[in-house]
């Protein structure tokens, strides 16, 4: 079966926010503030065997609502970008990362006092937790957003500059890069593609740079068409970079890169007479 996802639509990029280690470091801090506080004193509590029935218990529930948050945040982001559709991310993000996260902290607290038998409104859980739960799963949400926000307005998406005002295409690229910038010579690339969550740019003596949260169409829209084709969903190649080609029996083709590409880049029946026409123009 031909593969035409050379085709789809390029998906939202989303921050990498907090790696697994920091969330489980959050989610332990929320769990001994929650239970705070300590009577016999914050080593001897935690040393008793007693301490660690209630304590994995909430635990359980803080990591859930910070990967609740976590994951509202990474899914919102491709769709609802703050700085786009504010109004839309905020009511998505109270829903999903706020009103979620709080609502099964309540329902596994409750299963697990009936499970001992205790009736959940008989408890200080319903006076002082609940608050503190929802003030939690708040500051989190205003984490992620604080995080979402340094990163925009420190760096951002800034478009390539151009060389000058009479030049429809720019002779360097700028881009957001390690908490800088980085400027790139459009001569020097030898083609982009897609990784994951960024884009890759391969030179034509140099290692590669991997760009976060740049799409390979934010890049080609500053790319002069007749020495830059993108041939599929993955890959933006130049001339200099084209070896060759191989046809396949489903009459697409299979594209060959200088450096070499370690994948097969597959050129779909649709796109083939496009990217044929674009070689042979300038090959000739």
């Amino acid at each position: 079966m031909e593969d035409n996802r050379e085709d789809a639509p390029s998906l939202g990029m989303a921050l990498p926010y907090f790696s697994l280690g920091a969330q489980v470091f959050m989610a332990l801090v929320m769990s001994l503030a929650t239970l705070f506080p300590y009577r016999n004193g914050f080593f001897n509590t935690i040393l008793s065997k007693w301490f660690f029935y209630p304590f994995f218990s909430v635990f359980a529930i803080s990591l859930f609502m910070v990967y609740l948050v976590h994951w509202a945040s990474v899914r919102l982001d491709k769709s609802y970008r703050w700085e786009e559709k504010f109004t839309e991310r905020l009511l998505y993000q109270l829903l999903f990362g706020w009103v979620v996260p709080v609502l099964f902290s309540v329902l596994y607290t409750w299963a697990y006092l009936r499970f001992l038998g205790i009736d959940m409104m008989d408890t200080l859980y319903s006076r002082n937790k609940f608050p503190f739960e929802l003030a939690l799963a708040l500051i989190l949400d205003v984490a992620y957003m604080c995080y979402y926000l340094h990163w925009y307005f420190r760096i951002g998406r800034k478009p390539a500059p151009k060389a000058n005002a009479d030049e429809r295409y720019p002779e360097h690229l700028l881009f957001p890069y390690n908490g800088g910038e980085i400027k790139i010579p459009v001569l020097d690339i030898a083609y982009l593609c897609s990784h994951g969550k960024h884009t890759a740019i391969q030179f034509h003596e140099q290692e590669p740079v991997i760009l976060g949260l740049v799409t390979l169409e934010d890049v080609l829209a500053k790319l002069d068409p007749d020495q830059f084709c993108k041939v599929n969903r993955s890959y933006i190649i130049t001339r200099k970079a084209y070896a060759g080609y191989t046809m396949r029996k489903n009459r697409g083709m299979l594209l060959l890169l200088k450096p070499e590409v370690k994948e097969d880049i597959k050129i779909s029946r649709v796109n083939t007479d496009r990217v044929l026409s674009w070689i042979k123009n300038e090959t000739r």
